[in-house]
Parts: structure tokens; C-alpha cells; sequence
């Protein structure tokens, strides 16, 4: 399957677009958080850089769906993936596609776990290993 190569696609009734905006962001923002969490974790300054896509799905006009894909080290992983909670299976084939279509023929890589991770082997990724998170105090 291919896709195109503009910033936006429709699937079904739902846009999938790379976040451009500032405004587009905080509604990111809103749709990844809760209502307390509406901006300033993801500066606008990433909007930039050529390695990152923040993608949402748009239905309504809402952003529902999202991800961030951040290219790095010959692979793209993909974090923050939000999606609407009956419907996870369909959107993360969606935040799939969206990356694949920013970073074609590169492979993708994630962190998930618990029912994230077992949608995420439903659509085709396999377990590779624990992820191993260090911290050095200051």
C-alpha cells in the first residue's frame, strides 16, 4: 500500500495530519493530556525539526488520535500514542501508516506495554526486549 505524500490523508472520515501550528499543538496537547495537561510539555520548536512529525487524527474536526515519530539511529520510534479507547486497533494502524508515509522504508520501534503493547502485536509489531530506562542523580 502506498500513501501520499502531502500533510494530510482522509481514511474513512478521519484526517490524518502532521501538527504545523502552534494552535494545532496545544490542541494536540489537549487531546494527549487531560484538561490539566493542555500545552507546554512539547515546545513548538519541535514543529521544526525535519526527525519529528507529530501526528494527529482529526474526526469532527477533534483531534482523537495521535503520535509523535521521531527519526533517530536508523529507526523511527514511535511514543505518546494516544487513541480512542474502543477503537485503538484501526488508529494505530492509522499512526502507522502517517509515519510510514514520513519515513518510508524505515523501520519503526515503540515502548509500549500492557494493552498498548498487545494492540501494537495485534497490527504486526513483535517484542524485541525490555526497555531499560537509567537515571544519574543531579
Amino acid at each position: 500500500m502506498t500513501y501520499p505524500t502531502e500533510t494530510s490523508d482522509h481514511f474513512g472520515g478521519i484526517e490524518w495530519q502532521t501538527i504545523t501550528t502552534a494552535d494545532d499543538l496545544a490542541d494536540w496537547h489537549c487531546a494527549w493530556g487531560t484538561n490539566d495537561n493542555c500545552g507546554g510539555i512539547f515546545l513548538s520548536a519541535l514543529l521544526a525539526e525535519e526527525n519529528i512529525h507529530i501526528i494527529a487524527a482529526r474526526r469532527d474536526d477533534c483531534i482523537v488520535a495521535g503520535a509523535i515519530a521521531n527519526f533517530a539511529a536508523d529507526v523511527v520510534g514511535l511514543s505518546n500514542v494516544f487513541v480512542p479507547e474502543n477503537e485503538g486497533l484501526i488508529f494505530r494502524r492509522g499512526c502507522v501508516a502517517a509515519t510510514s508515509r514520513h519515513f518510508p522504508g524505515v523501520p519503526i520501534v515503540g515502548y509500549e506495554h500492557g494493552h498498548d503493547l498487545t494492540e501494537m502485536l495485534e497490527i504486526g509489531f513483535e517484542e524485541i526486549g525490555p526497555l531499560t530506562v537509567l537515571l544519574r542523580d543531579a
